[in-house]
């Protein structure tokens, strides 16, 4: 894709991509608190909330064991008690070692 390009219209085109994002990001942080813009986020999010609620709930069905083992985890870890999670939850412990949520060899870089 990128071999029918230069090295000036590739520096161009990027150039041009990062002003874009620090304009929209100028904007955005100038329009944040403006009531009538939130009032307008939150109505098209109830929306794309309502309209998409079977799919929600379907993907959390789908992810509920992992969601719940990754919730009792952080529990856990905020009490200081981690290895009483792996001792009382094996299996939900396994799952997410399994997952990579739980590091074994550096714990510090667990999420």
């Amino acid at each position: 894709m990128f071999d029918e390009y230069n090295d000036d219209e590739i520096k161009s085109i990027l150039t041009a991509y990062k002003r874009k994002k620090i304009k929209s990001k100028e904007r955005y942080e100038s329009i944040k608190y403006d009531e009538n813009f939130k009032e307008k986020t939150r109505e098209r999010s109830k929306k794309y909330y309502q309209d998409n609620k079977h799919i929600i709930h379907l993907k959390y069905q789908q992810n509920k064991k992992t969601i719940q083992a990754k919730s009792s985890y952080n529990y856990y870890k905020r009490t200081g008690r981690e290895h009483m999670f792996e001792f009382l939850h094996p299996e939900k412990y396994a799952d997410l070692v399994v997952s990579g949520y739980i590091n074994l060899l550096n714990p510090s870089e667990s999420v």
